[in-house]
């Protein structure tokens, strides 16, 4: 019986040795996220609820936030000041971004539909899509007159919409699978697809012909969910499955040489591009229990060059803007951080 004791008493003192241990190992954590905070983060915008989406105007002087609760948030993410707040949409915005040159904002929600903001005096200038259970993905050309979106009418079905006339220039169909991403080509004459059956086809915008498919990987995800990122200045995308480990940079013109940017452990929820295409940024954690760490890495090489543990609930959306000095991070807490590149880069 009292070898019985010890051993309980041994086994209870191991277990509260255990919990000491791992208290004082998040107490240290969550020092050092509140002193990079302090250290990187220049502006902390509050915002009402969940972050779903963000997008700086090419100037960077303006930051669309999107939210859980429909409303579109313009920030000026230099001075910390709220310029304006946009609502229309009828549920959680599911992307917001800008046009090349500033003057329209094509925002988008989780029941397809798309709404055209001037950015002059915000007010609508068109709604598109909806009455889908499907968030829409979007792209803009760089000259700001052909918008891609889908699905639209049905879950198979991109539309080519003509900003100037306001009317629909075409559709591309993916003959019954539906649609997880899409971005215009290098040469905008053409749409990278990543449709249902996990591979990625590019289309034809002006006939809406398919010209090449190809597999896209998957490996931890299980959601059908894709993130397509154009990399400026080449024929290059970086294409992931939400929550998978690692993201593909694929060659459009040289399928063969695809590379990618590997983080064990780590789950990847958000990413975003510098404007002159050499640092991704992105956003990821290790599940429910550590999440939002913010990663940069160098585009030709694959290679990570430094990385932040913010101190916040979670982090799932992120932006870079276009002059290169400024990151801006969201997620459930509803705080938009912005961090500054320089800093971080010289950490």
């Amino acid at each position: 019986m009292l070898h019985k004791r010890r051993i309980s008493c041994a086994i209870i003192c191991v277990a509260c040795v255990c919990i000491v241990s791992t208290l004082l190992w998040w107490a240290r954590i969550y020092k050092s996220s509140i002193e990079q905070e302090h250290e990187f983060v220049t502006r902390r915008l509050e915002n009402q609820s969940y972050i779903t989406a963000l997008a700086f105007s090419p100037d960077s002087c303006k930051l669309a936030v999107g939210t859980d609760d429909s409303d579109i948030v313009i920030w000026d993410p230099r001075q910390g000041t709220k310029l304006t707040t946009l609502r229309g949409h009828g549920t959680s915005i599911s992307s917001v971004a800008f046009s090349p040159e500033g003057s329209i904002l094509v925002s988008s929600d989780w029941l397809a539909g798309v709404r055209i903001w001037n950015t002059q005096t915000w007010a609508t200038v068109d709604v598109l899509g909806g009455g889908l259970s499907s968030p829409v993905f979007t792209d803009l050309s760089t000259d700001g007159q052909t918008l891609c979106f889908g699905p639209c009418k049905n879950l198979d079905t991109i539309a080519i919409w003509d900003v100037c006339k306001r009317r629909m220039k075409s559709t591309i169909s993916t003959k019954g699978e539906p649609i997880l991403a899409l971005t215009l080509c290098e040469n905008e004459r053409e749409l990278l697809v990543v449709s249902g059956k996990k591979s990625a086809r590019i289309f034809e915008l002006s006939t809406g012909n398919q010209m090449l498919e190809f597999e896209v990987h998957r490996e931890q995800s299980q959601l059908d969910i894709y993130r397509v990122l154009r990399i400026p200045g080449g024929s290059q995308v970086i294409m992931f499955p939400l929550y998978d480990t690692s993201a593909s940079i694929v060659d459009l013109r040289n399928l063969q040489g695809s590379r990618s940017i590997n983080a064990p452990w780590e789950q990847l929820v958000g990413m975003a591009v510098s404007a002159d295409g050499s640092t991704v940024a992105t956003i990821g954690g290790r599940g429910w229990y550590r999440a939002g760490e913010l990663r940069l890495w160098d585009v030709e090489s694959g290679r990570m060059l430094t990385r932040i543990s913010p101190k916040a609930e979670s982090i799932n959306t992120i932006a870079y803007s276009f002059d290169g000095t400024m990151i801006a991070t969201g997620g459930i807490d509803g705080v938009v951080r912005i961090w500054d590149v320089d800093k971080v880069m010289a950490r």
